[in-house]
């Protein structure tokens, strides 16, 4: 039986074999933000459409949130399995022989699927997130004061990854957080006008 300590010692040394450190932390923001901006435009329809039963929005959100979750896994690990055969094979040809059962072969397999958990769980925990206000259903609260805390559940989300995004590359958090909020108010402008 592997320790957990070994296992993470396993998979840090995997992703510096396949170089997939970056490529997931990319996955982690790209599908985070497009989790937290698909329901945020479903929350925000929701809203602009006038439905008042929380239920509903908690059932279309989780709904919403799952399948983005499960094309991120899908998508992710069939793209990402491909991706690493072709690299694979390339490696092969360059050294002149087979890697099957090496820690090359190990890395590369282990990426794949840690790409796909990444990308699978990043949107649908971003999603989640944002519409914890209707599953909670707190006391007392009327259904606008719920979809407000989950209009600023979301602008949070956004301004996190945002902040996120700039400390990987060294840029003003504050700037960079903007910018992905902006993306946000771009998408309530764009579904306020075509709603009316």
């Amino acid at each position: 039986m592997i320790s957990p300590g070994k296992r993470i010692s396993n998979i840090r040394k995997y992703l510096r074999i396949s170089g997939g450190g970056g490529l997931l932390r990319r996955y982690f923001v790209m599908n985070a933000f497009d989790g937290a901006l698909t329901i945020f435009g479903v929350i925000l329809g929701a809203y602009t459409a006038g439905i008042s039963d929380f239920h509903l929005v908690v059932s279309i959100g989780i709904a919403t949130s799952i399948a983005v979750g499960v094309s991120g896994v899908w998508g992710a690990f069939l793209t990402e399995t491909a991706e690493r055969k072709m690299e694979l094979k390339s490696l092969e040809k360059s050294l002149h022989r087979k890697l099957k059962g090496t820690e090359i072969e190990r890395a590369f397999t282990a990426t794949t699927y840690l790409t796909a958990a990444v990308d699978g769980l990043s949107p649908f925990l971003a999603a989640m997130a944002i519409l914890l206000p209707f599953i909670i259903n707190p006391p007392g609260f009327s259904i606008n004061e719920i979809y407000y805390a989950s209009f600023a559940l979301a602008a949070a989300v956004f301004m996190l990854l945002g902040a996120y995004l700039g400390r990987i590359s060294r840029e003003n958090l504050v700037v960079s957080a903007i910018k992905l909020l902006l993306a946000g108010a771009i998408c309530m402008i764009l579904i306020r006008v075509l709603s009316v």
